[in-house]
Parts: structure tokens; sequence; C-alpha cells
């Protein structure tokens, strides 16, 4: 069982790599990452392996001209941390949209070793 200081360390690295990730910086986003780390977003897309999971974050971010992402709830249960999100997100000449996203975070040794998000 994990104490309240380390639940808030959980936190913290989930709040720290929300932000590299809007940000886009590959080189801060990988230390975050597990060599092993598990991404899916569906039950048909799974990406696997921290150089694949950054290419394919790299493919997203290129994409949009604006990426904003907004943690609205976090929640520290064992060693998983669930995030409610909300993130605005414009293609170039595009309008601003906002989605709704909900990610959890299972870690090894403070890295992520397996993300999930769901987008609504």
């Amino acid at each position: 069982m994990l104490t309240g200081v380390e639940r808030l360390e959980l936190e913290l690295i989930v709040r720290d790599f929300t932000a590299s990730l809007a940000e886009g910086d590959s080189r801060e986003l990988a230390e975050f990452l597990h060599e092993e780390v598990v991404y899916q977003s569906s039950s048909k897309h799974v990406v696997r392996g921290r150089g694949p999971v950054l290419a394919l974050l790299r493919d997203i971010r290129s994409t949009f001209v604006v990426m904003e992402i907004r943690l609205e709830r976090v929640g520290v249960d064992g060693g998983v941390v669930v995030a409610e999100q909300s993130i605005d997100l414009a293609l170039p000449g595009a309008l601003r949209q906002r989605i709704m996203g909900f990610a959890s975070y299972r870690f090894v040794d403070r890295q992520i070793i397996e993300w999930r998000q769901l987008h609504a």
C-alpha cells in the first residue's frame, strides 16, 4: 500500500507528463515512459514500447496547432492514477474544439508502464 506522499508523487508525475504532452517535448516525454510502456486508446488500438509510443505522440502533436490539456479531476488508487481531462484542440485553419478524456496510468519504478486513454 502506498503512503500519502507516494500517491502524491504519482499524481505529480501525471501532471508533469500531461504538461509535457501538451508542449510536445519528446525528449522530456521519454523520461516519463517505461521502456516497455503500453498505450491503449481502444480495444483494437494498442501501441507497445517507448519508441513507438513517442512516435505516435509526435504524430498526434504535430497534427494540431492548439493542444491544451487540463486535468479536471485526478485520483490515485494503489499504483494507478486516473484522470478526467478536458482537451482543447485545433487543426490548422480550424476553430478550437473541446473534447473530454479519461486516462489511467499504471507505474513501475515511477515510470508509466501502462497508459489507457479514452475520448468522448
